[in-house]
């Protein structure tokens, strides 16, 4: 009988101590990303940065300037595609804005336009019959800023996209 104490003294310490605690499973993650934080700072750079002069550029290379018609074209072409038999959903709204935005920043950022910043929103609202003025206003240089803008309508749904790319020099 003492042995067998002594027997289940030890299958509970064991058992105890042999599991994986939550405890042990941070411990051991946090051990892990100090480790790779630690190797990350061992090992050299493999990147050489390249010290380049600045060009003192003032505005696009000829044939890289912003383009308001492709920009508009893009827009339409998404928003036509992704709000065709779309009924408004104040949930949903934001979400398809977001959405809208970003696809069409990449698809004009795949335009190859170089130092150009673009700005892309879109504003959703409920088909009502109702009247919405936007309004936008910058300072930017006419000669190499732009916009582009696009408004889509169906029974339900009123889409509104704006586009501007200004020229960073």
């Amino acid at each position: 009988s003492n042995s067998d104490a002594q027997s289940k003294r030890s299958e509970n310490v064991q058992g105890r101590s042999g599991g994986m605690t939550f405890f042990r499973i941070v411990a051991a993650t946090r051990a892990w990303q100090r480790l790779a934080k630690k190797k990350k700072r061992t090992t050299p750079a493999q990147k050489t940065v390249a010290n380049l002069e600045n060009t003192y550029k003032l505005g696009p290379d000829d044939g890289k300037h912003f383009l308001p018609d492709k920009a508009e074209e893009i827009l339409k072409e998404v928003f036509d595609s992704r709000l065709n038999g779309t009924t408004y959903s104040s949930e949903k709204s934001k979400l398809i804005a977001t959405d809208l935005a970003a696809v069409v920043k990449g698809k004009i950022k795949a335009l190859e336009t170089p130092r150009y910043k673009i700005v892309c929103n879109v504003i959703i609202m409920e088909n009502k019959d109702q009247s919405m003025r936007i309004v936008s206003r910058s300072i930017w240089n006419t000669d190499t800023d732009s916009y582009a803008t696009y408004t889509f309508r169906n029974s339900s749904i009123i889409a509104v996209g704006y586009v501007h790319a200004v020229y960073f020099e």
